[in-house]
């Protein structure tokens, strides 16, 4: 049995974009029954149909586990997708314990090595598929943690959340389908294979970019940094912490680290370690670059015992107070604090004496870590950060950078263009609202800040307000809350045709400004949007599209023109996991191996075209240079990655990156 959706909607988006390594890992336990099983196999038919299933291209693997794990075939194993597909039907329904976590660690070690066809050492995308019924009678945390630090994207579909959530990658609204019944699957079959046909988009696709020469001139140098700033980190260094875990705290710090220019006149970085005391383990004073601090951290042992935070906080105190003030310069403080549990003082008080000495304070929270201790920590639930697992921290520091960078955005010019179609429920659109309200609590409002205006759509757009309407975020809200759903069909094409004329200096447009568009839809657009969409881009307008549900994926990038720039996501409520994303593409810093292609000097503005490597060069590749960007003193309009195809015969992985205009103070 093959269900038409398949067929109508992805088919053509999926083999347009398939190179990857997908090893499914199926539940085969006795809880499972027969009827689900059998669903299982469908499911399985209907998505092994929608890709390029070759050796050169998509190569598929199978497991069944429920007390042990047999493979069906492996990635190497010569099948061809008629093969598979009648292999499918055969497939034993074996009955059982669910030993999922067993079942991971046997992927791990076995099913995406070379010797059974994985690709990974040539730079192809490695994916697992977890399917499970119901809870596994096994730990799933560790096992799923090794096969994401191995390198392996993991979609987790199931009826346990909870388990799901340890089982997935990050962000796992992202990877993991949660079933209110596993008869549903089917039901969900659409925006599960959606998931994963725009993961192989975003990790296998190629954009090119044309590149105008506007001047010639000499060698630019130039520096990007932000106001003189102390950061100390205050790591929990507990017994409750494995010593494996504690080094991926050290390897958090150290991705943050990174996305700062330390220095003597520049960023300045401390850490602290508590478990039942704390202990300095170096001062804002003792190093003055980020190698330095990088290898201060490396050598950083664990010191073990309870967990007293909040007297490690009271110890705090003291080592920002020297730090007030450097050469008459504004100095902005921050404490970033993370911990796996919950305290064993009170941390109330001392939090609130640090924020009231005007340091800005964050809270890391993993695993076991107490939420409502988080929040007291951290100056409010924008400033905290939770993480089910240690593996995920790194990319929890992204996020932490994301906000830091955000605070201090200097200028752009955002038109939310959103969909207010009759297939929203009233519901879903205040959510839509609530996504935006919370987006501008985020950014720095003004005139000369970050300017906001909003458009919706159903069959004919309407106005909400101008980019230079509000230069307050109190009206902002205001006017976004009395915002009325308007109902009608989806012309998406004519309303990017009416937005763009909001982006002209007439409408609050401002020249010489980084400008995006956020679009947001839930269906299929009755027009055509590819024209509109290119218009709006060759005007140098970023578009960001996030589909939700129904949304038609080949639509969304016609309109977001990259990968890179789509969103999809099966509800209203993972909004806010988008937001953070978008945020972190607007707002962030970038760090890469850097090879300058095109320098050119026009006026105060430097223009550079990189190129971004994250494997080994080629052979013939001369020049790298390490650069760190950063939206803070200096507007850096954002660098787009756009990831090329990986070549099968070498583990080197080009990414392009779009210009970058660094407007120098």
């Amino acid at each position: 049995m093959y269900l038409p959706w398949i067929y109508n909607v992805f088919f053509l988006v999926c083999q347009a974009y398939s190179v990857a390594d997908i090893i499914f890992l199926v539940d085969g336990s006795g809880s499972l029954g027969e009827t689900n099983f059998q669903l299982i196999r469908e499911f399985l038919s209907n998505v092994i149909s929608a890709f390029d299933i070759e050796m050169d291209r998509v190569r598929v693997g199978l497991s069944l586990y429920s007390t042990i794990t047999m493979p069906v075939f492996y990635l190497d194993t010569p099948l061809n997708k008629t093969d598979m597909l009648q292999r499918l039907k055969s497939i034993p329904y074996r009955k059982g314990e669910s030993l999922t976590g067993a079942a991971i660690d046997y992927t791990t070690q076995n099913s995406f090595v070379s010797i059974a066809g994985g690709r990974a050492d040539q730079g192809v995308p490695q994916i697992a598929v977890v399917i499970t019924e119901g809870k596994s009678q096994d730990d799933v945390t560790y096992p799923a943690a090794a096969l994401r630090q191995a390198g392996v994207t993991v979609f987790a579909i199931g009826t346990s959340k909870s388990e799901l959530q340890s089982i997935a990658s990050h962000p796992f609204e992202n990877y993991m389908t949660n079933l209110p019944k596993f008869e549903l699957l089917q039901k969900h079959g659409t925006n599960i294979l959606k998931k994963i046909c725009f993961e192989l988009v975003k990790q296998t696709s190629i954009v090119t970019e044309q590149i105008e020469l506007l001047h010639q001139g000499e060698e630019c140098q130039f520096t990007l940094q932000c106001l003189l700033s102390r950061y100390f980190f205050l790591v929990d260094g507990s017994g409750s912490i494995k010593p494996e875990n504690f080094r991926l705290i050290k390897t958090f710090m150290m991705r943050v680290v990174r996305g700062f220019s330390v220095g003597p006149d520049k960023v300045r970085i401390g850490v602290a370690q508590y478990a039942s005391k704390p202990q300095t383990e170096f001062n804002i004073t003792q190093y003055t670059s980020n190698s330095e601090v990088e290898l201060a951290i490396q050598k950083i042992g664990q010191i073990r015992g309870s967990t007293n935070t909040g007297q490690a906080l009271s110890f705090m105190k003291t080592h920002f107070r020297e730090a007030e003030r450097s050469r008459g310069v504004r100095v902005q403080r921050f404490l970033i604090t993370v911990t796996d549990g919950k305290s064993q003082d009170n941390v109330m008080a001392p939090a609130e004496q640090l924020r009231q000495e005007g340091i800005v304070m964050y809270a890391v929270g993993v695993g076991k870590a107490n939420e409502p201790e988080l929040l007291v920590i951290g100056d409010g639930p924008e400033k905290v950060f939770y993480t089910h697992n240690f593996d995920t921290l790194t990319s929890m520091g992204d996020n932490l950078l994301r906000d830091i960078s955000c605070s201090d955005l200097n200028k752009a010019d955002i038109i939310f263009l959103i969909d207010g179609s009759g297939s929203i429920n009233s519901e879903d659109f205040m959510k839509m609202k609530a996504f935006m309200a919370s987006f501008v609590k985020k950014v720095n409002i003004g005139s000369d800040k970050v300017q906001i205006g909003a458009i919706q759509f159903s069959s004919a757009p309407t106005l909400v307000f101008e980019l230079n309407r509000h230069s307050a975020k109190p009206d902002l809200q205001h006017e976004l809350d009395s915002m009325q759903q308007l109902g009608g069909g989806t012309e998406t094409g004519q309303a990017l045709t009416f937005t763009a004329d909001y982006f002209h200096g007439s409408r609050g447009g401002r020249p010489n400004i980084a400008q995006y568009l956020i679009v947001i839809t839930d269906g299929e657009a009755q027009d055509e949007v590819l024209t509109p969409a290119k218009a709006l881009r060759d005007k140098g307008i970023t578009i960001f599209a996030i589909g939700i549900f129904n949304a038609n994926m080949t639509q969304l990038l016609e309109i977001g023109g990259s990968p890179t720039k789509v969103h999809y996501i099966e509800n209203f409520d993972a909004l806010t996991e988008i937001q953070k994303q978008i945020l972190w593409e607007i707002c962030s810093p970038w760090e890469g191996k850097l090879h300058f292609s095109i320098l050119v000097l026009k006026s105060r503005e430097c223009i550079l075209n990189a190129t971004l490597y994250t494997g080994n060069p080629p052979e013939d590749y001369v020049h790298n240079q390490t650069v760190f960007l950063k939206s803070n003193e200096a507007f850096c309009q954002p660098l787009s990655i756009r990831q090329q195809s990986p070549h099968a015969s070498s583990g080197f992985l080009p990414q392009v990156l779009d210009l970058a205009h660094l407007h120098l103070k």
